[in-house]
């Protein structure tokens, strides 16, 4: 994406860009690098977004990666324990 643009305007084209992914929990663009994380959920998100790798935005074109959600831990322990 076009750094140099407002971080809203970023944020709102990548959520548009990737809508149709799935629902979107969160587009996190991390100091002056071009790169972002946009979090997705839903029916095969993972294929969808990467089915966008190489599409374009705003004229750049992106590389679209998945990286693995963390598994929620579930504690066996007796509640209040903690």
């Amino acid at each position: 994406y076009d750094s140099s643009l407002p971080d809203d305007d970023i944020k709102k084209a990548l959520k548009d860009h990737f809508g149709s992914c799935g629902a979107i929990l969160r587009v996190d663009m991390p100091g002056f690098f071009s790169f972002a994380t946009v979090i997705i959920i839903g029916d095969d998100a993972n294929d969808k977004g990467l089915e966008l790798n190489g599409s374009e935005m705003g004229g750049r074109k992106l590389s679209v990666t998945v990286e693995p959600w963390p598994e929620p831990k579930i504690l066996d322990v007796p509640y209040g324990a903690l």
